[in-house]
């Protein structure tokens, strides 16, 4: 343990902000102030610089991902290479893989760890490198080696997603510690707010990259400026303010994978009904992918609509968070979980009907604002209903080890639907996946709330 504070203290010199610094203190004074007549909820205080990093952190992850998103430029940077609907198909479940898989596997290191906020830093730097990697990889092998450059995208895309697979435990032990519950929506939602503002300014800065870097060049150059502001973005992980957690010799003890998600299933039926809600949710992941090719099918689309459906996309989901964080906040964490899943349900009924700029740009927005809804609230749920801080990795990897099944099959199946039926088949089922997600968010009790809230 003496090495973890050692190690932590290191961490807190690697960039010279001094903790008394005013930048962001005026920031998060409206963010951090506490309800009034919420006596139900943590008295944990907030650390302005923590909130600021988590928001310039969630700000930064938004914005970079507009010039990185995977149902819009990603799909329009494959379709350039003649990729086909598995080829398509692969992303989400490469993505899906790495993400939810082994996050399992460092339960035990971050839960025998008073700090956690440098394993995260550690990891965070190893998932940003690859995104730089794909950017290379383009200008460097370009169209004419498209057999060498997709093999290269798809492993560095594993990489990443590994990376920030295994690195959620610690992210999320670090957000409990960090951020306070009654807070935790309104700061996502703050982030969300100013990462949309800044995503109406994307569509036009990638629109002149085409014009004046045709072809796959014009992708390297969205994914270098992607990677770039996502990298920037996190380095102020590295100055939290964490308390750290008492390790005894019970958390010292390495406890088989298998062993933490039996108990973690078997505890509470809450979280098992928080699981189909998200395993709906990553069902109807199997048509996100498809939306762009719809496009291109029915009205000839190319990358300029690609290009408004990405920072339409963002900007929807982005603004949608700060609603959906202050009614989290507000009425509780349920009642999002129920409209966002009825706004996916909604997108992917637009899907079947959708022949104009306009209807694809509606059906990118409705799925955004449930996919941010679900995400937030699922999110802030998970973290409450969780019994202490020390349990959080142990919480949030079972979850995601559940999850990396649906989450990893369903855009293959997507695609195998595509290839032999059609993609109204691929809407069809996407629209049943988001109505079981609506079925459970109804039978949900939400941990936040005395009484919890009846719809």
């Amino acid at each position: 343990m003496q090495d973890d504070e050692m190690r932590h203290r290191l961490y807190l010199d690697v960039l010279s902000i001094s903790a008394d610094d005013s930048w962001y203190n005026l920031f998060v004074t409206v963010i951090a102030e506490k309800p009034q007549n919420e006596t139900s909820r943590p008295q944990q205080k907030a650390h302005p610089y923590n909130l600021a990093t988590i928001i310039i952190d969630s700000i930064g992850w938004n914005l970079g991902n507009a010039f990185l998103a995977t149902t819009t430029v990603i799909p329009s940077f494959l379709m350039q290479l003649h990729a086909g609907y598995m080829e398509l198909a692969l992303v989400p479940t490469i993505l899906s893989i790495g993400y939810y898989m082994p996050g399992i596997l460092s339960v035990n290191s971050v839960r025998k760890r008073p700090y956690a906020g440098p394993f995260l830093f550690r990891l965070g730097l190893c998932e940003r490198v690859p995104l730089f990697m794909i950017a290379l990889s383009v200008f460097i092998l370009g169209a004419s080696h498209r057999n060498l450059l997709l093999p290269v995208f798809y492993v560095m895309l594993l990489i990443h997603a590994v990376m920030l697979g295994l690195n959620q435990p610690a992210y999320w032990s670090v957000v409990e510690k960090i951020v306070p519950a009654y807070v935790r929506g309104r700061a996502f939602g703050t982030a969300g707010l100013i990462g949309g503002l800044l995503a109406f300014g994307v569509e036009p800065i990638m629109k002149a990259i085409f014009r004046s870097t045709p072809g796959l060049n014009g992708f390297g150059v969205c994914f270098l400026i992607g990677a770039s502001i996502i990298f920037i973005s996190f380095l102020p992980y590295s100055r939290i303010k964490e308390e750290p957690l008492e390790i005894n010799e019970s958390d010292e003890k390495a406890t088989p994978p298998w062993q933490i998600i039996r108990k973690v299933w078997s505890s509470d039926r809450s979280y098992r009904r928080l699981v189909w809600i998200q395993v709906g949710a990553s069902l109807w992941t199997c048509a996100a992918v498809f939306f762009l090719s719809a496009a291109q099918q029915r009205i000839h689309a190319g990358v300029q609509l690609a290009a408004a459906c990405a920072s339409i996309g963002v900007a929807s989901g982005a603004l949608g968070n700060l609603g959906w964080g202050y009614w989290a906040d507000k009425r509780g964490n349920k009642i999002v979980l129920i409209a966002s899943s009825a706004l996916l349900s909604l997108g992917t009924l637009i899907a079947f009907t959708a022949h104009s700029n306009l209807a694809f740009e509606l059906l990118f927005a409705l799925t955004a604002l449930g996919s941010g809804g679900i995400g937030i609230a699922g999110g802030n749920m998970l973290l409450e209903m969780t019994p202490s801080k020390k349990q959080t990795p142990a919480y949030l990897g079972t979850m995601n080890t559940l999850l990396s099944f649906p989450r990893s099959l369903a855009p293959l199946l997507g695609g195998l639907i595509a290839l032999r039926i059609g993609l109204n088949s691929v809407f069809a089922l996407a629209t049943l996946a988001a109505l079981i997600s609506l079925i459970a968010a109804f039978q949900m009790k939400d941990p936040r709330l005395k009484s919890h809230l009846k719809v």
